[in-house]
């Protein structure tokens, strides 16, 4: 079969990719969305310093589910960062969340 280049740049013809190929494609090559304290205090509607207290490890508040920061450079200064995604992914399944309830 001959392979011609299509209107967006792509190979037609020959071997062609599944949609479940191409959306797992898709998602592996997704870049990651990076949220600061800030940005994830108003999604979670919850305070800084409750941030803080969930991810004390032996504090009264402390969540073992809560998401983890990730640090964003090299070094000591490195800031820290809350992927967009873990953060979704806890929000859907807890009850930790302000203004939702699991019944």
């Amino acid at each position: 079969m001959k392979e011609t280049v299509g209107p967006t740049g792509g190979i037609q013809g020959g071997n062609s990719m599944s949609s479940e190929q191409g959306q797992t494609l898709a998602q592996a090559t997704q870049v990651p969305v990076y949220l600061t304290k800030r940005q994830l205090s108003k999604l979670l509607q919850i305070s800084e310093t409750t941030i803080d207290n969930r991810l004390k490890p032996k504090g009264r508040w402390s969540c073992d589910r809560f998401p983890k920061p990730h640090p964003v450079g090299d070094g000591i200064s490195a800031i820290r960062r809350w992927d967009q995604r873990e953060v979704l992914e806890y929000m859907n399944h807890s009850s930790d969340v302000a203004g939702t309830s699991k019944s």
